[in-house]
C-alpha cells in the first residue's frame, strides 16, 4: 500500500522533507507551522488517521532501535536522516546541513 502524504508548496525544494504527524498533536501542529512560515516544500501524513495496519507499520518503522524520547512529528530529511520530536533549533541546523548537501 502506498501512502497518501499531503504536499505544502513553497520556494525552498531542498532538502526533500517529509513529515510523519499526528492529527492531535500540538508539537506536529508547531513543526507544520515552522516549516510553512520558513517556506519550504514538505509533504506530510497523520499517521493516527492511516488505516490501522498501516499505522502500526509505519509507527513500528519509525520507532526503530528508539527506546525513549519523543517521536512525534517525525522530520525526515532527503530519504534518510531523521529527527524525533520538535526542538526548533535541532531542526534549524539539520534542514541547513541537508540544504547543503
Amino acid at each position: 500500500m502506498s501512502l497518501e502524504y499531503t504536499t505544502v508548496e513553497g520556494p525552498l525544494t531542498v532538502p526533500e522533507i517529509t513529515m510523519y504527524s499526528i492529527s492531535y498533536c500540538d508539537a506536529c501542529k508547531s513543526a507544520k507551522e515552522y516549516l510553512k512560515n520558513k517556506g519550504y516544500t514538505f509533504r506530510y501524513v497523520y499517521v493516527d488517521l492511516l488505516p490501522e495496519d498501516e499505522s502500526r507499520r509505519i509507527r513500528k518503522e519509525l520507532q526503530g532501535e528508539r527506546q525513549t524520547g519523543a517521536l512525534f512529528p517525525v522530520l525526515e530529511l532527503n530519504n534518510t536522516d531523521r529527527l524525533y520530536g520538535f526542538i526548533q533549533i535541532l531542526w534549524e541546523r539539520a534542514l541547513k546541513r541537508a540544504a547543503s548537501c
